[in-house]
């Protein structure tokens, strides 16, 4: 993760709003003014988090061909834009959890739960054995369900291990109570990689979904899935060996008539239709050699329904011809899969095709299903009405309201912005309104927003928005702070475009 340089001035100012300014110390150096706007319904509550934002004390087995230091296994819980680290329960209890990152490299990392009553504090729970951050869902019976990449010999790599799957019944999931040996959706043998580790995960009814990208054997994109038992298990498969691998089914997208994408395609959003289709966007992720980058310049959407594919490595956002494209490997990242309760499938990407800037935002794009469930997309490129706040707008998510409408949740390097999303977005101009409480001073952070038992991020009639935000600015650690910021209904029906 980088910092933008330069000056970012919000202008707008609502009622009662403050100014305010930061001085951000971090990868660059930039004078960042804001203004923190009053808005009704926002609180916020610190989270614990991990103490490295990554551990330079690295083994061989992260080490690129020059010798030099790779990212290490002991990075902090910023890690993995595309995964799913905030559930809300039906109450509103929330769960969450953070890697704690605090022993020396190649010692096992442990990926800790946590998780808050609606009134109360956060709180530490069970400790899992992890090199990654965690995947946390919750089901319709109250069970909270973590996805864990575990390596094998993290010694040897931080990389090569198993993807286990651990349930809480009813969200119980304090250190006192008795841990259910987890379920090992893919096993490994210690010496190749059988799972990467940048799985995206979703849950909605009883069906439990993650994707992930693999190059080893042919580049695709597999997914898996399995049918939940009221306890939290995956049911057994009728006529399944008795391995808790056996009860997961697998499919492979390669791409239309292809036997490889060509491609690596990781950091994939995943989402479970209402129609049980299963759905995944994962980003280009080429590693190029020499030069030690790694090439984003397109999406490709997967969906698999029934027994066919919808789509295989559909591609979407595809910048690869532009000018840009020659000399900047990063033109593009993805920031959200979204399907809305009309069964329409959203998607969403930020461009960076700023010739003054690398870091810089030129585009949101929200590319809309055409028909539900045709799986093809129309793509719009959304009209701000602050360029300002557009160009420095690094993430951009989807929330539904219960009570009508769907929102942006967006969120640039110290500011966090919500917005109505238009009926039209080619013909009308989007507001983004500062939701940053006045007492949090951030630099750099992530949005990842609360997902509740449909599937989605969902703004309750009762509960709200929860959203988390974690820090990714190396500079602010070992003593990074990560919050999460609530927003009530009262918040969203106060935005402008009513």
């Amino acid at each position: 993760m980088q910092a933008k340089k330069g000056v970012s001035i919000n202008l707008k100012l609502l009622a009662g709003a403050t100014a305010s300014v930061a001085i951000i110390v971090g990868v660059t150096v930039g004078l960042v003014i804001g203004l923190h706007s009053e808005m009704p319904g926002v609180s916020f509550s610190e989270v614990p988090g991990s103490r490295y934002h990554s551990r330079g004390d690295c083994g061989p087995c992260c080490r690129l061909v020059d010798g030099s230091a790779a990212t290490c296994g002991n990075v902090a819980t910023w890690w993995g834009h595309n995964m799913a680290k905030l559930a809300r329960g039906a109450d509103g209890t929330l769960y969450s959890g953070y890697l704690d990152n605090s022993r020396a490299y190649p010692t096992m990392s442990e990926f800790v739960m946590l998780r808050k009553t609606r009134q109360g504090a956060w709180e530490e729970g069970k400790r899992l054995p992890a090199s990654r951050p965690a995947n946390i869902l919750i089901d319709r019976n109250g069970n909270v369900h973590v996805l864990a990449f575990e390596p094998a010999n993290v010694s040897v790599s931080d990389f090569v291990g198993r993807l286990q799957h651990y349930w809480f019944t009813s969200g119980e999931v304090s250190a006192s109570t008795p841990l259910v040996t987890p379920g090992t959706v893919i096993d490994n043998d210690g010496s190749s990689e059988t799972v990467n580790i940048r799985v995206g995960a979703a849950l909605a009814g009883n069906t439990l979904f993650l994707a992930f990208g693999l190059s080893l054997g042919g580049q695709g994109e597999h997914l898996y899935s399995c049918a939940l038992s009221a306890s939290g298990a995956c049911a057994t498969i009728p006529g399944g060996s008795t391995s808790y691998a056996s009860r997961w089914t697998s499919h492979v997208g390669t791409g239309d008539g292809t036997a490889t994408l060509g491609h690596d395609m990781y950091y994939p959003y995943a989402v479970v239709r209402a129609s049980g289709a299963l759905a995944a966007l994962p980003t280009q992720d080429d590693l190029v050699i020499p030069g030690y980058y790694n090439v984003f310049q397109m999406n490709q959407y997967f969906e698999w329904s029934g027994s066919t594919w919808r789509a295989n490595g559909r591609i979407l956002g595809d910048l690869r011809s532009e000018v840009l494209a020659a000399s900047r490997p990063r033109l593009l990242e993805t920031d959200d899969l979204f399907e809305d309760s009309s069964g329409s499938m959203h998607a969403i990407w930020h461009e960076l095709l700023d010739a003054r800037s690398a870091f810089a935002t030129s585009a949101i794009v929200h590319a809309v299903e055409r028909a539900p469930g045709s799986a093809t997309f129309d793509e719009t490129r959304i009209s701000f009405r602050d360029s300002a706040v557009r160009s420095s707008l690094n993430w951009v998510r989807l929330a539904e309201a219960d009570f009508g409408g769907l929102f942006y949740v967006g969120a640039t390097w110290d500011r966090l912005y919500i917005g109505r999303v238009p009926p039209n977005p080619t013909s009308t101009q989007v507001v983004m309104t500062d939701v940053t409480p006045r007492k949090v001073a951030i630099a750099g952070y992530t949005p990842y927003v609360a997902r509740t038992a449909a599937g989605r991020a969902t703004i309750d009639n009762h509960t709200g928005l929860d959203v988390l935000l974690l820090c990714s600015n190396s500079a602010s650690y070992p003593d990074a702070s990560n919050y999460v910021i609530h927003l009530s209904r009262e918040t969203f029906e106060a935005l402008p475009g009513a």
